[in-house]
């Protein structure tokens, strides 16, 4: 909670400062502050950090960011009271809200035509309908044990739909004069939602080389009972691996029931990555760490892993990575 109070803060003293040495610049400043947390990814030698603590960590942090911005939402539909009698929104906003008339029976269940006059209240109105029903979402997958998914079918699907939404009234408000209002109600809401998205923190993983090795050997027996990985030399294993890599077009169906219970919780560390990946946000995870990093197969082993589970590999000959995987030297 600190953070959503300091970040703002440190950008607008950065803006009043650049502006006072350099008046005529009209400098603008991207969002370029991002943090990070390996509080339920840090797996290395804990065995109490399963799979489920780190989408437990994830779905808690996406909680707390929504929540405060449903509160920020509240403090803005207060405060933009326009009137359509008095100002014309953009084109690019009255667009945004006419598909968000789709809804309206949903969002206002008694009086559909409720804020017709007031295109902002009514534009919000929409995007805290929606903000709740992700947060609901969200609340189920920590709370209850079952839910169906179809219940919140209007929930923002990802991050940066909200923040076009934020974008579209700011600038819509530029465009009838009042950018000193945008800016005072706004500005540091934007801020927030392109420091933390739906995610917060991007969550490290961390894991010791020898589970990924392990792991390796023991689906490459799935995928060839010939191949003892434990035996190849490291340019073997290299090139093997990258030899698997670029072969790889399809996801590859494990046995599970053949995996022991070390290599299986494992591989279900990337099948978490890549289905938070999809339910909280493309920026959910920070970097996976490899400690105990020796050779760089086991960077190329952490790679064919993800890409088991779709994290990584080649789309119509096109190589893709949602992993980022840093090697952590220990040892001299």
């Amino acid at each position: 909670e600190s953070l959503f109070k300091a970040v703002p803060e440190i950008y607008n003293n950065l803006e009043g400062r650049l502006l006072e040495h350099y008046p005529e610049a009209q400098m603008h400043i991207p969002s370029f502050l991002q943090f990070g947390s390996w509080i339920g990814g840090d797996r290395d030698g804990n065995p109490n950090v399963k799979p489920e603590t780190t989408e437990l960590a994830l779905r808690l942090q996406s909680e707390a960011v929504l929540e405060e911005y449903i509160r920020r939402l509240a403090d803005t539909f207060k405060q933009l009271t326009h009137s359509s009698a008095l100002c014309t929104p953009s084109k690019a906003f009255n667009d945004s809200l006419n598909i968000d008339e789709n809804i309206r029976f949903e969002v206002f269940t008694t009086k559909p035509t409720i804020y017709s006059k007031a295109p902002y209240r009514r534009k919000i109105a929409f995007m805290r309908y929606r903000l709740q029903q992700t947060l609901d979402k969200t609340r189920a997958h920590i709370y209850q044990d079952e839910f169906d998914e179809s219940a919140w079918p209007h929930a923002y699907r990802k991050e940066t739909d909200f923040l076009n939404d934020l974008y579209v009234i700011r600038d819509s408000l530029y465009s009838h004069g009042d950018r000193k209002i945008a800016d005072l109600v706004l500005k540091d809401f934007i801020r927030l939602v392109e420091s933390f998205g739906f995610y917060l923190l991007h969550l490290d993983v961390r894991q010791e080389s020898t589970r990924h090795t392990e792991a390796v050997a023991e689906v490459l027996q799935q995928l060839d009972p010939n191949v003892d990985y434990m035996t190849l030399s490291e340019q073997q294993r290299i090139s093997l691996l990258a030899d698997k890599l670029k072969q790889h077009d399809s996801r590859f169906e494990l046995d599970r029931s053949k995996l022991n219970e070390a290599n299986l919780e494992t591989i279900e560390v990337f099948e978490t990555m890549e289905r938070m990946y999809d339910e909280i946000s493309e920026h959910a995870f920070g970097n996976y760490v490899i400690s105990m990093t020796h050779e760089a197969s086991h960077i190329m082993e952490v790679m064919w892993l993800a890409s088991l589970v779709g994290l990584a590999g080649f789309k119509d000959d096109v190589c893709y990575c949602h992993i980022q995987i840093s090697p952590l030297f220990e040892t001299i």
